[in-house]
């Protein structure tokens, strides 16, 4: 099959510096350049294009999911043009595909901005590490990150994806990935069968459901380090989702599962760059500590905040003191970060549009 044209789009999404590309019949293609939608200079699509199009990167199968479930997640491989996330959905208007661009190379933490403790991470034996963020703001990328980071330690890896995204070199380590659905019934069967097949490290990416989470507390509590993914912002919402539909006479065991097993949640954001280029991560950082370890597993989720703010020896940091510090440093737009912020106040003298601190602090919900 041929894939010129798809990739001749994405192609100019990369030239673009976009994330996203956006197809929809009746528009032409849209690609989200640092969080903004911006048409490429193209014709709108008609629907026929956009089936055409769709099938491209779209085997029989996964169209035949798509009609049935009316969404379909897969990744779509454009050869030098790079890998794409795409994900295929039927609404009122039609066929719609949103393309989300993947790097043609894992970067290294460094190279990510990350603080320098989450490198420390990667020598972990044990223990559950989740890496969170909204969506479209880089937690996939950061774990991708840190398993090169354990591969160029030699480490054996096995990754759960749905779909895959980066494919990890093996000149160090070895890396197994398997596409759930595709070479692992589920999630859960695939960390059930990952801890004997003598990894060092697990990749779960999102832990969707009770089951998996408790699976993945179950591999991580003597081995090996699992580090998994959620759309979350910062610790103590991360916290909150995984307590979430839990009953309630089982939530002491889960949270004293949590306490014990749980080492970092390292959050981020994507927040707009001061001279307008692109857009630069600020980090929330959370290591599991003798202090921390009893908030977890007494569900005092609202003292978490002082103990990351109390936690700087450690290399614990708020999403907060990482934009402030940003913002100081002339590296973010403070009008931007003002609305990524918990606490939007202490962002004020920096701020060249001051009503968006009443927006951000929720004092009013106006355009």
């Amino acid at each position: 099959m041929s894939h010129a044209r798809l990739a001749t789009f994405l192609e100019a999404a990369r030239d673009a510096c976009g994330s996203d590309l956006h197809l929809c019949a009746g528009r032409p293609p849209l690609v989200r350049v640092d969080g903004e939608l911006r048409a490429l200079p193209y014709r709108a699509l008609d629907a026929a294009e956009l089936e055409a199009l769709v099938e491209e990167c779209a085997e029989a199968p996964d169209r035949e999911a798509l009609v049935t479930h009316g969404t379909r997640v897969l990744a779509f491989d454009a050869g030098a043009v790079g890998r794409a996330r795409v994900s295929l959905t039927l609404h009122h208007g039609g066929l719609g595909a949103v393309l989300r661009l993947v790097p043609r190379t894992v970067p290294r933490l460094a190279e990510l901005g990350l603080p320098r403790v989450v490198s420390d991470l990667a020598r972990l034996r044990d223990g559950l590490v989740l890496i969170t963020s909204p969506e479209g703001h880089g937690r996939t990328t950061t774990a991708a990150a840190l398993v090169r980071a354990l591969l160029e330690q030699d480490r054996a890896v096995i990754t759960l994806e749905d779909p895959i995204e980066f494919m990890h070199a093996t000149t160090h380590g070895t890396v197994v990935q398997r596409a759930i659905g595709h070479h692992v019934a589920s999630r859960l069967e695939g960390l059930r069968e990952a801890r004997h097949d003598g990894a060092d490290a697990i990749l779960v990416g999102d832990l969707t459901d009770l089951a998996s989470l408790e699976a993945a507390i179950e591999a991580a509590t003597n081995g090996p380090l699992v580090i998994a993914t959620l759309p979350t912002r910062g610790a103590v919402a991360t916290l909150e989702r995984l307590s979430d539909g839990v009953a309630l006479d089982a939530l002491p065991t889960l949270r004293r599962a949590l306490a014990g097993t749980l080492r970092a949640v390292v959050g981020q954001q994507l927040v707009r760059c001061a001279d307008g280029r692109g857009r630069r991560a600020a980090h929330e950082i959370l290591i599991v500590d003798d202090t921390i370890a009893p908030l977890v597993r007494d569900g005092r989720m609202l003292q978490i905040g002082g103990a990351i703010a109390n936690g700087r020896r450690l290399g614990m940091q708020s999403m907060d003191a990482s934009l402030l510090a940003l913002v100081r440093a002339g590296d973010l737009d403070p009008d931007d970060a003002v609305l990524r912020a918990q606490d939007p106040w202490a962002l004020v003298p920096f701020l060249t549009r001051p009503e968006r601190v009443v927006l951000a602090s929720g004092e009013s919900r106006a355009a």
